[in-house]
């Protein structure tokens, strides 16, 4: 999105000599220098294009420090050079122009700042906004700015020539006695990007003569000066750490949720009751004959507990040191990596509880899929009187399916379903819908993996004991904690089928 405002302050300053008791009233510059990259307060780097700016229309008004209740005068000359569009600012004969032209003239206001209004520009491959079409909406004196390039030139104490016209077309002469008188209309715009403050050293006055002949030269900073790079000064360059610290690991234990958890017992092992054999009721074969009649047989399944958990020391100095805090970066690492490490075992579980097995070749083949779904379910609800609700799957077996096609070409869940597809997905959700199933994609389920079945066929335990930081005084140190107990049960394997290749 191209921002629509911008503004942009540039720093320094030449002066001309006074040639007699009064004051012309007028300072030159360069205000707006093309090519320079720079940055505004929200974010944005941007720089001109060449004749990005209009050099005709209504006059814009001149501000001090971007106030308009500060209004000093207008910028009553723009014309393009190859540097940018120079400025010839008339200063109104009142108390405040008065302080704006003393000002500049003892090189406190040495800074020229343009407001503008973007109305066309393109992001470049380094992501800097390329403006090549702006509105002006003010130009203003600052004491401070980032570049060389954009400055006050002149305060004149006498009335300067006109400003010289660089030619655009080059066919044109480029005789620096040819000048242009400058529109004095401007645009209402307005645009602000302070750029970062650099503070320059006071340059030498020059005369008219010498600031026009250093404009025809193109040498518009002709006085040397000293330069300081980044390698100078390390001592006062900030070593900044912006945003939270960035992790991308999920606390989500999407198998785990779809099942459901149990409380765990505080024991090592417990015990669940299963029915194995039911009684038997049938038709009487004779009067008097002895009706059907079979024992009830319950078993007790075992269970046990498994102590899930990690630690770590912290010495005091990383505790104390660290921004953001150490030990909340931690805990909170911690208690993801305990949910995926449960949610590991519960997968594991399930793919190795699940014994019974149909046989799919081809996963990408949609009526293969289709067939093998009806198939299992039919297998299911023999086993358990119960019909399959859900459908647990690895990511690339979920990939598949997308992938999966009918003879006649088509996907069978397609991302925007005609009334005779199965259903629908898209690569954007692991939400399935349709063919009356539940999709449960986890990415700890091992590659290749895909169950059908009905979670009342497998439990999951769990006391979640959370975290313990625990004091180390003989060391300076603290010890962080994360435990629990889990266990799972595959109570009932036939409520569920495997897909194998």
């Amino acid at each position: 999105m191209i921002p629509q405002q911008l503004r942009a302050s540039f720093h320094g300053i030449a002066i001309s000599a006074a040639e007699d008791d009064q004051p012309s009233r007028e300072i030159v510059g360069l205000a707006a220098p093309y090519n320079v990259t720079t940055t505004e307060s929200g974010g944005t780097t941007f720089r001109l294009a060449p004749g990005s700016l209009p050099i005709d229309g209504p006059a814009p008004k001149v501000y001090l420090y971007h106030d308009q209740t500060q209004a000093i005068g207008v910028a009553a000359q723009r014309v393009p050079s190859a540097d940018g569009v120079l400025v010839a600012l008339k200063i109104s004969q009142t108390p405040l122009g008065d302080q704006a032209l003393t000002l500049a003239a003892d090189g406190v206001l040495d800074g020229l700042s343009v407001g503008l209004d973007v109305e066309d520009g393109e992001y470049d491959a380094d992501g800097v906004l390329v403006v090549t079409k702006a509105r002006w909406r003010e130009v203003s004196l600052v004491p401070y700015g980032a570049f060389q390039e954009a400055r006050v030139h002149s305060v004149a104490a006498s009335e300067p020539d006109p400003l010289p016209v660089e030619e655009e077309n080059p066919t044109q002469s480029t005789n620096p006695s040819e000048e242009e008188e400058m529109p004095t209309e401007t645009p209402a715009v307005e645009a602000t990007v302070p750029s970062a403050p650099l503070y320059a050293a006071a340059p030498k006055k020059l005369t008219a003569a010498e600031y026009l002949s250093a404009v025809v030269t193109g040498n518009l900073n002709p006085i040397a000066a000293a330069e300081n790079g980044t390698g100078d000064v390390p001592g006062i360059l900030p070593d900044p750490l912006i945003r939270d610290v960035y992790d991308s690991l999920s606390p989500a234990r999407p198998f785990v949720s779809a099942v459901g958890v149990y409380a765990a017992p505080s024991t090592e092992v417990w015990y669940r009751r299963k029915i194995t054999q039911h009684v038997d009721v049938d038709v009487q074969a004779a009067e008097f004959d002895d009706l059907a009649s079979q024992a009830l047989e319950i078993s007790k399944l075992t269970v046990t507990n498994q102590l899930v958990g990690g630690f770590i020391d912290l010495s005091e100095q990383v505790i104390d040191w660290s921004e953001p805090s150490m030990v909340n970066l931690v805990l909170r690492d911690m208690t993801k990596i305990y949910a995926k490490r449960t949610e590991t075992l519960a997968c594991a579980a399930l793919i190795s509880g699940a014994t019974v097995t149909d046989t799919i070749a081809d996963f990408t083949d949609g009526d293969e899929i289709l067939d093998a779904l009806y198939d299992a379910a039919a297998t299911i609800s023999d086993a358990t009187d119960e019909l399959p609700t859900h459908v647990f799957l690895s990511p690339d077996r979920w990939a598949d399916l997308g992938k999966a096609k009918a003879a006649n070409g088509d996907r069978i869940l397609p991302s925007v379903g005609p009334s005779n597809a199965a259903g629908t997905m898209n690569p954007g959700s692991f939400t399935v819908a349709g063919l009356g199933l539940t999709f449960v994609v986890s990415n700890r389920f091992a590659a290749g993996s895909m169950v059908v079945g009905n979670p009342q066929g497998i439990e999951l335990f769990e006391q979640n004991k959370g975290t313990i930081r625990a004091d180390q005084p003989a060391n300076a140190s603290v010890r962080l904690a994360v435990r629990g107990y889990f266990a799972s049960l595959v109570i009932d394997s036939g409520a569920f089928v495997k897909f194998v290749v």
